[in-house]
């Protein structure tokens, strides 16, 4: 994609409203919570590219929705917890850089299957929600500032995989499918539920995960750009 000569990035890239740099895979050198000090670096370099080339590009933050590497993207070190976030002052600091616009997060099964937050068990927030009311809140009210009301306390997120059989016969499952898999997106590691439905899974999951990033940016225009 570029940016160099004969890529995208350099030769179109008047074509893009936004561009997604994604801090996953590579934890050692860009990973939140593997090299802290290489996530800020690795963003800053994004954003001194974004005001040369196009200073009208808007600039996401890709982000895991889930607290474990389960996917073949993922990795030990990606995933920011929604109290670091709070705490850290993680969303007013990346506010600080012009081209920053919101996040885009993968994928919308996992953020689905991710309700980290200590509150009322009928209205558990996704991982996804905890970052847009961030993105809501005004330059000084996030963060440590965030209200109380707003705040998360995380509960515990040890993850163990379900466990499933196959019936050799039909070909089918047995076990709840639908509760093993993120809501028509793929398994997460250990789950044997990889017949029958995971094809239309994987590309239900697709279409999911587009529409939580087109909520996110949504919710960026609305609530932060505009």
């Amino acid at each position: 994609m570029g940016p160099s000569a004969g890529k995208p990035y350099t030769d179109q890239l008047s074509y893009f409203d936004y561009i997604t740099p994604f801090f996953t895979s590579t934890p050692n050198i860009c990973g939140y919570g593997g090299n802290n000090a290489g996530f800020w670096s690795t963003f800053q370099k994004w954003q001194d590219w974004a005001a040369s080339a196009a200073p009208s590009l808007s600039l996401l933050v890709g982000l895991p929705t889930w607290f474990e590497p389960v996917w073949a993207q993922g990795a030990n070190g990606d995933y920011v917890a929604p109290d670091e976030v709070i705490n850290a002052s993680v969303v007013p600091r990346l506010k600080e850089f012009k081209a920053f616009a919101g996040f885009g997060l993968q994928d919308a099964s996992f953020d689905y299957l991710n309700r980290p937050c200590k509150d009322p068990t009928e209205s558990r927030r996704m991982y996804s929600k905890v970052l847009a009311q961030q993105l809501a809140l005004g330059a000084t009210a996030g963060g440590n500032n965030t209200p109380e009301a707003q705040r998360c306390v995380v509960v515990n997120q040890a993850y163990t995989p379900p466990t499933t059989t196959n019936t050799s016969e039909s070909g089918n499952l047995t076990g709840n499918v639908t509760d093993q898999c993120a809501f028509w997106g793929t398994c997460p590691t250990g789950n044997t539920a990889t017949r029958g439905k995971s094809a239309m899974g994987t590309g239900w999951g697709l279409i999911a995960s587009t529409l939580v990033i087109s909520f996110i940016i949504a919710a960026v225009q609305y609530w932060y750009l505009d």
